[in-house]
Parts: structure tokens; C-alpha cells; sequence
């Protein structure tokens, strides 16, 4: 039996591309193909997106409404798919990225939407430091799974998924994340590949470690530990009706680069995983998962785990 529900397709109506946000749409179809979910097409528009001051974007905002409605409309009305409901168009007057990013998390939280999915402009460097991610920072923010395409990213549709790659450290968390991506796998009728990587250890100079007696021991420790849990989740996916393999990564890569090359090697159409960084932490180191979906040419759904 179906069930119903709801997701968002975040737009940015001022983007130059209108490709890119279609390309969101397509794989947010795909993704959802298992059920009878409605699409609904929302955009935030704030001050400085379209550039004008909000006392004007406060007084014109049916106006302002009105414009943005039939530009989103005339973007996939060729499409002519049922499930695409009618766009949604939240006015926010504050210059705040995080306020923006809020209020379209309100609307999800409040209209039950099961997933927010939304592309990146993939910035790097000084250019993202000081213009902002909205995708980035929508993942430290959001307790909704959300789906992440980076303008590189692989048009899955209209073939369906067939492999998810899940990256996973076997922590609670991501066991949690795990069981929801077995349930849309079977929903989706897609197999997983569970992908571990090892991080090596290799003493510093002159510099002991009094827990590892031999850095080798401790990683074949490590491997045998982790082999023994992926075979356990392996057969969990066989008790949830979803084909699972894993793969334990020993390359001296680091984590997401190591998810971005498995990905391509396996020619996964979604990397599924989740997401447990703090704010102080992402903000001083980065996250793994935001490293993932500036690297990755596949969709990254990401489930944070707060």
C-alpha cells in the first residue's frame, strides 16, 4: 500500500540556470518514485536575494508573490507531472542567511514535509566563506532528511535508482540513519553498499602512543572490528527485503574523498548518510557530510542525526 506524504523542493528563483534547480526536481522525483509524495515547490525570498530594501519587499510582497509564482511555474509546467503542487513563496524581510534557511525549516516542520531537498551553487573557498551556503547551512540546522545536489551531480531521471551508497562509521547514529535508508530502499526497490573507511594510524616523529603498541595491529583490529559489524547490517537489510554488500576502505584517502570515489567506482545514483556535526564543530573542522556533497557528482540525502 502507498502511503502519502509531502516534500520540498527549495528553489532559488534568481538563479541564472534554471537547469540546475530542475535537476533537484528530477532527482527528488526519483528518490520519492515509491510513493504517492507531493512535491511542493517553495522559495524564500529575502532582501538581498533579489536585491531591493525589505520596506519595499514588505509593501510589494503580493506583487513580488505573484512574479515569482509564474516563473517557478513556467519552469517545470512542461514537465506536467501530478504530483507538483503549487508553489509556495514565503516572504522574509530580515538580511540573515540563517533567518531565510529558518523560515523555509518552519514551513517543512510545519506543513510535516518528510524531506527537503535543494541544490548547491558548489562554492569553494574564499567565495563560499564569505557568500554563505544556504545548502550548508541548511544541513547543520535541519532535523528533515535532506537532499542535496550539487550542480555536478548525475540526472537520474527518468531511470530509476538502483544503488544507494551509504557511508557509515557503525555509530549509533548512523545505524539510526541506516534503518530510514532500508525503508526507502525498499520502497524504491534499490540495493545498498555499505561503505567503511579506516583511518589509518601513523605516529608522528619522535611522538608515542602509549594505547598502540603497533599502529599495524591496531588497524587489522579495526578491520576485523569492522567487518563483523557490516556483515550484521548486512543481514539486517536481508530481514528488511534490501540487498546490501559493504566495502571496507584501506586507501589512505581521507573520508570524503574516499565516499566521492566509491560512489563513482560503484556508480551509485544516491549516497545516503548522516550527518552528526555540531555547529561549533562544523564551524572550526567542517563536517564530513558537507565535504561529501561538495565532492560527490551524486545526490547526497543526509539525515541529521540531532
Amino acid at each position: 500500500m502507498k502511503t502519502h506524504s509531502r516534500a520540498i523542493w527549495a528553489i532559488d528563483p534568481t538563479a541564472k540556470d534554471p537547469q540546475t534547480q530542475l535537476s533537484v526536481l528530477k532527482n527528488l522525483l526519483a528518490v520519492t518514485s515509491g510513493r504517492t509524495t507531493s512535491v511542493i515547490p517553495v522559495t524564500v525570498l529575502a532582501p538581498e536575494q533579489i536585491r531591493v530594501p525589505s520596506r519595499i519587499l514588505v509593501q510589494e510582497q503580493k506583487k513580488f508573490r505573484a512574479i515569482t509564482e509564474k516563473l517557478i511555474k513556467s519552469w517545470y509546467s512542461a514537465m506536467k507531472e501530478p504530483r507538483i503542487q503549487a508553489p509556495v513563496v514565503l516572504i522574509q524581510k530580515k538580511h540573515s542567511l540563517n533567518a531565510s534557511v529558518e523560515t523555509l525549516l518552519n514551513y517543512a516542520t510545519r506543513t510535516k514535509a518528510e524531506m527537503v531537498a535543494l541544490g548547491t551553487h558548489g562554492r569553494t573557498g574564499m567565495d563560499r566563506f564569505i557568500l554563505g551556503s544556504f545548502a550548508e547551512t541548511l544541513i547543520l540546522k535541519s532535523r528533515i532528511p535532506a537532499l542535496i545536489i550539487n550542480p555536478a551531480s548525475r540526472k537520474v531521471w527518468p531511470s530509476k535508482i538502483d544503488t544507494i551508497l551509504f557511508p557509515t562509521d557503525f555509530s549509533t547514529a548512523s545505524k539510526e540513519a541506516f534503518i530510514k535508508t532500508l525503508q526507502l530502499a525498499f520502497q524504491i526497490k534499490a540495493s545498498v553498499a555499505l561503505y567503511n573507511k579506516l583511518e589509518l594510524v601513523v605516529p608522528a616523529p619522535n611522538f608515542s602512543l602509549p594505547y598502540v603498541d603497533d599502529p599495524a595491529v591496531f588497524f587489522k583490529e579495526e578491520k576485523r572490528s569492522a567487518t563483523r559489524i557490516a556483515k550484521q547490517w548486512v543481514t539486517l537489510g536481508k530481514q528488511k527485503g534490501v540487498k546490501v554488500a559493504y566495502s571496507i576502505d584501506e586507501t589512505p584517502f581521507y573520508t570524503a574523498e574516499g565516499i566521492a570515489l566509491a560512489a563513482k567506482r560503484l556508480g551509485a545514483d544516491l549516497i545516503a548518510m548522516a550527518s552528526q556535526s555540531t555547529r561549533v564543530r562544523a564551524a572550526l573542522v567542517g563536517s564530513v557530510a558537507r565535504s561529501v556533497v561538495r565532492l560527490a557528482a551524486s545526490p547526497v540525502w543526509v539525515l541529521n542525526s540531532r
